[in-house]
This record gives structure tokens, C-alpha cells and sequence, in this order.
């Protein structure tokens, strides 16, 4: 089973984001996303969101991250590949 791990900003590219996970189920790839309870997304008590993300990011075979250039600073930007 092939694994795409979704990542973007939560509220302004919710739809972007479920176009994405379709398109990737249909072609039998499956989409790990902490926006959709549907998704393979593990989480583990005491850890923080972005453990968890970092956790997942591990199991999967691509990440994928949608950016919409209107909400980033380069703070968001610096800490993002600080993350990552």
C-alpha cells in the first residue's frame, strides 16, 4: 500500500486538500491526513501535533505539502523547514 502524507494550513485549503485525498484514493493510493478522521493518521497519547505529524511522515512513502502564498510569513516559512 502506497502512503501520501497531505499537509497544508487547516481552514483555507479544506477543500484542496479533500480534492487531493480523492483523486490520490482513486488512483489506490492512500492519503494520511490529520484533517480527515478517515485517513490512516496514528496518533500517540502524550505527544504533540507536530510529533505525531513527524511520526506519520515517517510511514509514508511521499509527503505532500499545499501552500497558499497568502497566509505565509517567513517566520511560518522558517519554522515550517525547521519542522521538517
Amino acid at each position: 500500500m502506497y502512503k501520501v502524507f497531505i499537509s497544508s494550513t487547516v481552514y483555507d485549503l479544506i477543500d484542496i486538500r479533500a480534492e487531493v485525498e480523492e483523486h490520490l484514493t482513486k488512483l489506490s493510493i492512500t492519503p494520511v491526513s490529520s484533517s480527515n478522521p478517515l485517513t490512516e493518521m496514528k496518533a500517540i497519547e502524550n505527544q504533540d501535533s507536530i510529533q505525531i505529524c513527524l511520526n506519520n511522515i515517517k510511514d509514508c512513502d511521499e509527503f505532500l505539502l499545499i501552500l497558499n502564498l497568502k497566509i505565509w510569513s517567513f517566520t511560518k516559512t522558517y519554522r515550517l523547514w525547521w519542522y521538517i
